[in-house]
């Protein structure tokens, strides 16, 4: 960050000036963050990876859903990010113990958030968005077998990963609320 601050505005453009405060901004405001536990709340309401996944799993946002092949390596990644969803938990698990609980005004909006991932019929699922868009150039072959993968992972994989974060959350993580540290 020092670095950064010797940088002589004299020779930066307007545009480059802005982009330096903007930086040390940022820069400033993730150094502040250290101190307050960040990776003990790995879930919030706005801005943690279950909510860029859901939009990455409805097929409305970067990911592709286009060849088998992406289909195929998002069930690959579901896995890994089923992994993430325990991790996260164990470090909120973590963060209880050490007074790093998010406020129970915000854990109030990941939770109606969390109950809707745990919602069946797998078809109504968001997970299951893509299978309902599948491109036409697909065999019925190949679409019978991303049908029944799909709906595999995400009935038997997916939708408990959530019941359990959802049940963690609402009965155990919001009710520590009055140690509040972050």
């Amino acid at each position: 960050m020092e670095q950064a601050k010797t940088f002589d505005e004299a020779i930066l453009s307007v545009e480059q000036q802005r982009s330096k405060k903007v930086f040390l901004w940022e820069l400033g405001m993730q150094v502040a963050s250290m101190g307050f536990g960040e990776k003990y709340t790995s879930i919030d309401q706005m801005w943690t990876l279950q909510l860029t996944f859901g939009q990455l799993a409805s097929g409305a946002a970067a990911q592709p859903f286009k060849t088998v092949a992406d289909y195929q390596n998002w069930l690959k990644r579901l896995d890994g990010y089923l992994a993430w969803l325990d991790t996260a938990q164990n470090r909120m698990l973590e963060g209880i113990a050490k007074g790093y609980v998010l406020p129970k005004s915000l854990i109030a909006k990941v939770v109606p958030q969390l109950a809707a991932m745990t919602k069946s019929p797998v078809e109504s699922h968001l997970f299951y968005v893509p299978i309902r868009n599948l491109p036409e150039s697909f065999t019925a072959a190949e679409k019978k077998e991303l049908t029944t993968a799909y709906a595999a992972v995400i009935g038997e994989k997916v939708i408990p990963a959530y019941k359990k974060l959802h049940n963690f959350m609402a009965t155990t993580y919001m009710p520590k609320e009055e140690k509040v540290l972050v």
